[in-house]
């Protein structure tokens, strides 16, 4: 193969890593910080930018609910700050003989400013800061049982 040859190759697959580099949403998976008690009281959810100002907010409703597990889902709308920011999020409690065994919280938000930092906040509690990638978006998923 001639010189040329590789080194278009070469930079054909650079460029196939950085395209799905920036498709795919930045993943972050910590646990829930450890003053949340109750998940499943949730009404409220606000993505705050650097600067405190709400970019998106939702209120959570009942998906689902049996012995063993509760869902509450939330539609994140835009505040006006950054208008075609979209989001939605998920919480789920697992319960055994009635005693919670693991909540969980997963955020999936898009459009927001590029490789800029945010915070997320239930009901008025910071849960955790972050930084989307250079498309705009994140993928969050806070638990109180890791894998």
């Amino acid at each position: 193969m001639t010189r040329t040859g590789k080194f278009l190759i070469t930079s054909l697959v650079l460029l196939a890593v950085v395209a799905v580099t920036r498709i795919h949403a930045a993943r972050i998976k910590q646990p829930l910080p450890q003053a949340v008690n109750n998940l499943e009281t949730a009404k409220a959810i606000e993505i705050k930018d650097a600067n405190g100002q709400a970019i998106l907010t939702g209120s959570f409703s009942m998906s689902s609910q049996s012995n063993k597990e509760i869902e509450l889902t939330a539609q994140l709308t835009a505040s006006g700050a950054d208008p075609d920011a979209t989001g939605k999020a998920e919480i789920e409690v697992v319960k055994k003989d009635n005693v919670v065994t693991k909540q969980e919280l997963e955020v999936t938000l898009k459009n927001l400013a590029a490789a800029a930092t945010f915070k997320l906040f239930v009901d008025g509690q910071e849960f955790t800061t972050f930084t989307t990638n250079n498309a705009g978006k994140a993928d969050l998923k806070l638990s109180s049982k890791q894998r």
